[in-house]
């Protein structure tokens, strides 16, 4: 034992430490090489990456999510997940994070968030809640698939679809498409129902949930399909359509087209286009008579210049009239 005024300002030892360098040193290469290659895995991933606190900031970001958006990494780092998104989503952000935090996985919630230069991009997210030794959460993983192309396309489609169907709707003949042998109706215009004045009670004959078929219309009582089967139109105007006559009651004609536009044979599919021709069957009827009227008058007129007395420019009117109307007799 020295006492401390003998040693003020003395040197009286040195301490040395010797740590095991040859068994550390290769393990931290190890855990560097083990970090740098999940920042690798981390930022090259196809899959947009966010890595959240449990208050919803954001501590990580991969760089297909910072590219898909137009930040920086910098730029990202530190906001709040909401700060990401379009205002009217920040509601459905916090309920994501909430049922994460509570179940501890949650996903296939759609996010839209803002783009740098402002358009929106949408995201399927999923969140996986990490939690220490303690069960406190560490941090929220969030995969995020964009699916903004996707979306674009479906109302692209639906907007077709409506687009179509409108049209359809426009066209002054019936049409319907149907499958299967029994020509079961997948499809058919609003012309159709009221080419065939549907009823109520027509669509109860049908089962419940089944599509009433076609034959359900054919088979009504009155009906008239001539030929049975549609015979093929001209193959130079109308190339694979078959054409067919329908009498239906009240004095109504429908002219039928067929085609089958099945791409297999055991899904047949057959597309058929109704045309309410009465109008022009009685038009055509009337054109008939006048022609017939016409070519009366034109005989008896020529017949008046050859008759030499009123006798027998009356028995040879009669004569050439006869025959024009079809009468045996009287």
């Amino acid at each position: 034992h020295v006492h401390p005024q003998f040693c003020e300002g003395v040197q009286v030892g040195n301490v040395w430490s010797f740590p095991d360098l040859p068994e550390r040193i290769p393990r931290e290469e190890e855990l560097r090489k083990s970090r740098e290659q999940l920042r690798i895995n981390f930022d090259s991933s196809p899959v947009s990456q966010l890595l959240l606190d449990e208050n919803g900031i954001i501590r990580e970001v991969n760089q297909t999510l910072t590219s898909i958006l137009g930040f920086s990494r910098e730029e990202v780092l530190g906001k709040r997940i909401e700060d990401l998104g379009i205002p009217s989503s920040s509601g459905r952000v916090r309920q994501f994070l909430e049922k994460t935090a509570g179940c501890r996985k949650y996903g296939s919630t759609e996010m839209v968030f803002c783009r740098k230069l402002g358009s929106p991009a949408i995201f399927l997210t999923d969140g996986l809640a990490i939690s220490g030794v303690d069960g406190r959460i560490v941090q929220i993983q969030c995969t995020l698939r964009d699916v903004t192309g996707y979306r674009r396309a479906e109302e692209r489609l639906r907007w077709a679809e409506s687009f179509l169907e409108e049209m359809m709707d426009m066209l002054p003949q019936g049409i319907c498409l149907t499958q299967g042998p029994d020509e079961s109706i997948r499809y058919r215009n609003r012309r159709f129902e009221t080419i065939w004045k549907e009823t109520e009670a027509d669509r109860k004959e049908a089962d419940p949930g089944e599509n009433l078929p076609l034959t359900a219309f054919f088979s009504r009582p009155g009906v008239e399909i001539s030929p049975k089967e549609p015979i093929p139109g001209d193959d130079s105007r109308e190339p694979g359509i078959g054409l067919s006559e329908i009498h239906i009651p009240g004095h109504r004609i429908l002219r039928a087209y067929h085609r089958d536009v099945s791409e297999a044979i055991e899904n047949s599919r057959n597309l058929w286009v109704f045309e309410d021709i009465t109008r022009f069957k009685e038009q055509e009827e009337e054109i008939r008579n006048y022609a017939r009227k016409i070519e009366l008058f034109s005989r008896i007129i020529a017949l008046s210049g050859r008759a030499a007395r009123t006798e027998s420019f009356c028995s040879q009117a009669l004569g050439t009239v006869i025959p024009l109307m079809n009468v045996k007799q009287g």
